[in-house]
């Protein structure tokens, strides 16, 4: 099973790229009439051993100015929020370890970040098991996943520009609304779908009101299928069965 494994992984990698041990970019430069993206690097290296393989990737600030409206009418709306929310220079930074063990058919993803300048921060950890048989994503199994996302203006400004230019109404009331709908989520829902939302939901609206940062966990005592969280609705498990709990502070 391990050796289907490698065999799906290599020609992935082969169809893509050739296998490689590291990738370095410095002081790329890309410029348009649209916009101009700059960066002082990133970095990749991979390194292959008896059947593992671990991937680093890490960048340095990624920074896209906007310049001129697209021609299409959908990327011209979209370039003009964006610029209204308050990005007419986004700066991002993206970094992740990864390591797939052939040997036992598992994949952990570790040290996720996405972060965004004057916007958030998100970091992520998880990793799954049972990958002999990618043919049907359902095979795979849940072992952990947690999420943490900080807020650092991006909710007031997504919030204020949806209110202002979207709604013509005001912040507080746009809040109170998306308030209502977290509030009817779990009752629209059933089994463990209903669950999850209604600890969600309470966690969001804090979250939404107050800023700060939002965590979800999923630490199941044993391993989960993803059909279970691909029907949550019908899923004979509880809550506490699969360990999550969601938590804004």
């Amino acid at each position: 099973e391990s050796t289907k494994l490698l065999y799906i992984y290599n020609n992935f990698v082969d169809s893509t790229f050739k296998l490689y041990d590291s990738i370095d970019v410095n002081d790329l430069q890309l410029k348009s009439e649209y916009a101009t993206l700059k960066t002082a690097g990133f970095t990749s290296r991979q390194k292959g051993k008896s059947g593992i393989i671990k991937n680093r990737y890490s960048s340095s600030p990624i920074t896209i100015e906007l310049k001129n409206s697209p021609p299409s009418k959908e990327a011209a709306r979209a370039f003009e929020a964006i610029k209204k929310i308050g990005y007419s220079k986004i700066t991002f930074q993206y970094n992740q370890e990864s390591e797939l063990n052939t040997n036992t058919n598992t994949l952990k993803i570790s040290n996720g970040s996405v972060s965004l300048k004057d916007g958030f921060d998100l970091s992520y950890n998880y990793s799954v098991s049972n990958l002999n048989n990618l043919t049907d994503i359902k095979n795979v199994n849940l072992d952990e996943f947690q999420l943490r996302f900080d807020d650092n203006s991006i909710l007031k400004r997504v919030i204020n520009f949806y209110a202002t230019e979207v709604r013509k109404t005001t912040p507080d009331k746009v809040k109170k609304e998306l308030a209502t709908v977290l509030t009817l989520a779990p009752i629209m829902t059933k089994g463990l779908a209903s669950e999850l939302t209604g600890e969600l939901s309470s966690e969001l609206i804090k979250l939404i009101n107050d800023g700060g940062t939002i965590s979800i966990v999923m630490q199941p005592e044993k391993p989960i299928n993803l059909s279970v969280l691909t029907d949550l609705q019908n899923a004979e498990r509880s809550k506490e069965e699969i360990g999550f709990s969601a938590k804004a502070e």
